[in-house]
């Protein structure tokens, strides 16, 4: 399964963006951020709960694939993704207050 963005609906972890590294035996998503779930120990969440996000992960696949992708550059893309929505939702309240 290649590794795609996600933004986490519900839970304690609502609002944070993680990626999915995988799909357990119950067909659950196993989802990870390399802060609070590291790619050791991945969160198993209802497909239902996430919202996939159309964002550019091929240097994340490379970088799995080479066996390469640690926690540290996995928080790091995951938190740039993040940092995007919250410019974008900005952007998006100021025009609606025009």
């Amino acid at each position: 399964m290649p590794i795609r963005f996600v933004l986490l609906l519900a839970g304690r972890d609502l609002g944070r963006v993680a990626v999915s590294v995988g799909v357990d035996k119950d067909q659950k998503i196993l989802i990870a951020d390399g802060r609070l779930r590291k790619l050791e120990k991945p969160k198993r969440k209802n497909m239902k709960h996430l919202l996939f996000i159309n964002c550019d992960s091929s240097e994340l696949n490379s970088l799995r694939h080479r066996g390469a992708l640690t926690n540290e550059e996995l928080a790091k893309a995951c938190k740039a993704v993040e940092d995007a929505l919250d410019e974008k939702n900005t952007n998006t309240q100021e025009l609606h207050k025009e």
